[in-house]
């Protein structure tokens, strides 16, 4: 599992939009995001992809990345906050 070093702060009704790139395209993974209270809220993918989480808390979110299969995949996010 990957998580952000940076945190983000955002407001109730605010947005984080992530775009994914992963590959092998034919392998899932599953990206999101960590509210303050540590709860996580993910998506799951394959290959390009995207997805907007509205902001339920406010605070510090953090986004991650997690491979819930055995073998490896190579992911790139963009956030956009």
């Amino acid at each position: 599992t990957y998580r952000s070093v940076q945190g983000y702060y955002k407001t109730v009704g605010g947005e984080i939009r992530l775009t994914v790139d992963a590959s092998p395209t034919n392998r899932t993974v599953n990206v999101g995001i960590i509210q303050p209270d540590g709860s996580r809220r993910y998506v799951a993918g394959s290959g390009l992809f995207a997805h907007t989480f509205s902001i339920k808390q406010t605070g510090t979110h953090y986004v991650y990345a997690e491979n819930p299969s055995s073998g490896r995949i190579e992911v790139s996010l963009l956030v956009k906050y």
